[in-house]
């Protein structure tokens, strides 16, 4: 008797494992992974960003916990995206889809060829006078620019060479970077006396490449395009608001520059302390928008949404992460008041 009752908990114990444990050890799960980034303004209600939502399977392992041991990558969306203030709404203006192949990150279809190549949007550029939206994207290993209408119509490429795209005041041009990387003139001399485990660290060096800069401008048919200006530090640059002129600032010289479009001429100038952020590192240039106004404004704003950039009518800020809230993209007040979260980054496993 005491054999048979052994005999069948053993069983019993065997189906328990066959069909509760087993099925645990490596069954896909699916996953939905969503980021938010570079936001701006399409009016003084209204928010453009960037949404990149990646679908995949993870093979969850019950015995050990390794959740994300084995993920894939099956699926990226990447979609530019609106919303009002209060981030009441989310309407989907372009959205780029990409599907890999199973079990393997190889891209193998583009749902829209128009857009072909593309993995990444990395910058967005709008004017609410022509309703315009710009943006650039990592596009076959290089950087493209694209145009759209703020309805997601009318979307093209106008150049495979550019990075950060700003429309101008009048929506007739854009103002872009590109860069050039090459190996500094004065290690190649030294190349020549050092062993390859040598040259290895000599190579790894933050100087060892230097990373040249460019500004061009072109029209919005992406014609006319023109060189503007070279420089290896390039921290940040705007339009003027005379859409005659543009600023950047040179980083390492701390200083501004304002170029002359019609001849190329520049004039620096040194920044004034009010362009300081409160741990004194930073020069305050707010998103896309360099300040103009009286100083006194930043020294009361502790936490500034980084990358934040002005509402058309100068009362709002929206940017990302600040130092009070763990956000993607968070919306203040210009005098400091009211801020806000609206968007913030998720997981949903299924």
């Amino acid at each position: 008797m005491r054999k048979i009752i052994f005999v069948i908990s053993g069983i019993v114990f065997g189906v328990l494992i066959l069909f509760i444990v087993v099925p645990s050890i490596g069954k896909p799960r699916y996953s939905e992974q969503i980021a938010y980034y570079r936001p701006a303004w399409l009016s003084n209600d209204e928010i453009a960003y960037v949404k990149v939502i990646e679908h995949g399977t993870y093979h969850y392992d019950r015995l050990s916990s390794a959740a994300n041991e084995f993920e894939r990558l099956e699926k990226k969306e990447l979609q530019i995206c609106s919303t009002d203030i209060n981030g009441s709404y989310e309407k989907i203006i372009k959205n780029i889809v990409i599907n890999y192949k199973r079990f393997s990150d190889k891209t193998i279809r583009w749902e829209d060829k128009a857009f072909e190549g593309v993995t990444v949007i990395n910058y967005i550029s709008v004017n609410y006078k022509r309703q315009l939206i710009a943006f650039s994207a990592d596009c076959f290993n290089k950087r493209a620019i694209f145009l759209m209408n703020f309805d997601g119509t009318n979307t093209k490429k106008i150049t495979y060479k550019g990075y950060k795209p700003k429309l101008s005041p009048n929506g007739t041009k854009i103002l872009y970077v590109t860069a050039r990387s090459y190996v500094n003139s004065k290690y190649e001399d030294i190349k020549k006396n050092l062993r390859s485990d040598e040259w290895d660290k000599v190579s790894s060096l933050r100087d060892y490449y230097i990373t040249e800069w460019s500004l061009w401008s072109m029209d919005t048919d992406g014609s006319n395009r023109e060189k503007i200006i070279s420089d290896s530090d390039i921290y940040t640059f705007v339009w003027h608001p005379d859409g005659e002129r543009i600023i950047y600032v040179n980083e390492k010289e701390k200083k501004k520059y304002i170029v002359n479009l019609s001849d190329k001429s520049k004039e620096g100038f040194n920044l004034f302390p009010g362009e300081q952020n409160t741990d004194g590192a930073k020069i305050i240039v707010v998103g896309n928008v360099i300040y103009y106004g009286p100083s006194s404004l930043f020294l009361k704003l502790k936490n500034i949404p980084s990358g934040a950039q002005f509402s058309p009518d100068g009362t709002k800020l929206v940017g990302g992460p600040t130092g009070d809230i763990r956000a993607d993209i968070c919306v203040v007040n210009a005098d400091g008041t009211g801020l806000k979260a609206l968007k913030i980054s998720s997981k949903v496993d299924h």
